[in-house]
This record gives C-alpha cells, structure tokens and sequence, in this order.
C-alpha cells in the first residue's frame, strides 16, 4: 500500500486529510512541524465532535465488556458445572436448539 493510498483512505473515513511529514529525531528535522499537525489533529477531533464519539464508543465497549465479565462471573458461581454440561449435552444429541438451552440457563440462574 502507497502512502498516498493510506492517506486517500483515511480521509474518507473521518474527512480529515492525514498530512505526511519527513521527520528525523536524529537530524532533529520536522518534529515542530509534526506537533503542529498533531495539534491540528486534536482540535479537528474536538471540533467535529469526533473525539466525543470516539471517547463515547470507547466508553460504551469497556462498560459492555465489564458487564460481559460479571454475568459470566454470577453464572459461573450460580450454576453447577454439572447443569451446565447437562444442558449441553442435550443441545449437542439435538433434544432442544442452542437458543433453548440459552433460555434453560437463564431460568436456572
């Protein structure tokens, strides 16, 4: 992939034009430049409410994955081993669908 085509792409995604700066921390040469942009960057992101949707998302995905976590948690510690393999087992010879061995589940919990 070409830089020019990363560029291209990025742009339609989010309508910000990712400017490709020469920099060298050796040479000491375009790091000015590049916190400029990435300044640039920031105020793009806060102006067009795409920081607040991205911080948002974020924040919907972690609090998601937190509530993953503790339903697991609560099955795991309210539901024998034995019932859940049970279940299981049944949906595995065909006697009920794995939607209703997900409803048996949550009436036993």
């Amino acid at each position: 992939i070409s830089i020019e085509t990363s560029v291209h792409e990025s742009k339609a995604r989010d309508n910000w034009t990712v400017p490709v700066i020469l920099t060298s921390s050796f040479k000491e040469q375009g790091i000015d430049t590049l916190w400029e942009k990435i300044i640039e960057h920031f105020k793009f992101l806060k102006d067009s409410e795409e920081l607040k949707n991205r911080r948002f998302k974020q924040l919907h995905e972690e609090i998601q994955t937190l509530l993953e976590f503790k339903i697991k948690h609560y099955m795991e510690n309210k539901l024998k081993e034995s019932e859940m393999m049970d279940i299981i087992k049944k949906a595995d010879a065909k006697e009920i669908s794995s939607s209703q061995a997900v409803e048996d589940i949550f009436r036993r919990l």
